[in-house]
């Protein structure tokens, strides 16, 4: 499949942080998305669309959805929802992120299959790696530590076993460090822009943490290099790039311009937190041609920028 061809993409979670910015690429691209929706699904970051392809499901194996869909051709499912029970998006512990996700990844691979798709691709986390001192490589072994990683983990081996049973090629791709403007209010770089903006003091770890932050037009553009090239495996998705939290928090807060003194070390660190998180993107680059393209300062530039005028835009 190639990229302005006119060709039909599904997706699930296309309202979330991720799964709007492919969205909105497949459309740059040429091809036609059609966004997989849950009654409930929170529209707001495709609402700049003046109109867009959906369709709503209670349960992606319905006969009636498989219908509809089989008339649109589709070449490819990617499946970007994953449901989290916790507002916060901060809950790695749950049972639900097996008991409900585990059965809504094998749901969208059997959608795949039923409606005609050749390609399914999954997103993964690097917290299937669990916690490691080193840049991982897909090769090394998924230890993870959390019940989120682990979720994510066992849907990534149940969701390309179903796809090569079903003779369709099954793809699976572990994110690094994504960020970007509309992140969940919840996520770090938000809460310091918001924060800073307004002239509090955010509480912060001692942020001696080492991590991998990937733009996230680069991201959607990953994702999408991996279904125009449709190369089936596992495959990290990073900026390839490591750097300390504390760097991340001073340049966001050069950025804003502001004279706070952030309250480093007023937070304990999580039992268990993930200290190293490097990603190796070889494979997605000699296999795609795929390549970040913002770097680290450039982004978070574009972060507070879009940010910040939405949040004074708010209180205006």
């Amino acid at each position: 499949m190639e990229q302005g061809q006119g060709h039909t993409i599904l997706l699930t979670g296309a309202t979330g942080f991720i799964g709007a910015a492919v969205f909105k690429q497949i459309i740059a691209n040429g091809n036609l998305p059609i966004a997989l929706l849950r009654p409930i699904s929170n529209t707001t970051r495709l609402q700049e669309l003046k109109e867009y392809c959906y369709l709503t499901y209670e349960t992606l194996q319905s006969p009636e959805l498989v219908c509809k869909l089989q008339k649109y051709r589709p070449k490819t499912l990617i499946h970007l929802a994953w449901h989290w029970r916790d507002a916060t998006g901060k809950d790695s512990k749950g049972i639900y992120q097996v008991t409900d996700n585990l059965p809504l990844t094998i749901d969208s691979v059997k959608l795949a299959q039923a409606v005609g798709c050749t390609h399914w691709i999954g997103i993964g986390s690097r917290d299937e790696y669990g916690n490691v001192d080193h840049q991982v490589n897909e090769s090394d072994p998924a230890i993870p530590t959390t019940v989120y990683g682990q979720a994510k983990l066992s849907a990534c081996w149940a969701a390309l076993s179903l796809c090569q049973a079903y003779g369709i090629w099954g793809s699976w791709i572990r994110t690094f460090g994504v960020y970007g403007p509309d992140d969940e209010p919840s996520r770090l770089i938000p809460y310091l822009i918001r924060e800073m903006s307004f002239g509090e003091n955010p509480k912060l770890t001692k942020c001696e943490q080492i991590g991998d932050y990937l733009y996230i037009d680069d991201a959607a553009r990953g994702i999408l290099s991996v279904a125009y090239a449709q190369v089936p495996g596992i495959f990290n998705l990073g900026s390839g790039i490591a750097v300390s939290l504390k760097t991340v928090v001073e340049t966001t807060r050069k950025l804003i311009n502001s004279q706070i003194n952030p309250n480093y070390g007023t937070i304990d660190y999580r039992p268990g937190q993930t200290m190293y998180s490097h990603a190796d993107i070889t494979k997605i680059t000699n296999l795609t041609g795929w390549q970040p393209k913002v770097s680290l300062q450039e982004g978070l530039k574009l972060t507070v920028e879009e940010d910040q005028a939405k949040l004074y835009s708010a209180r205006s």
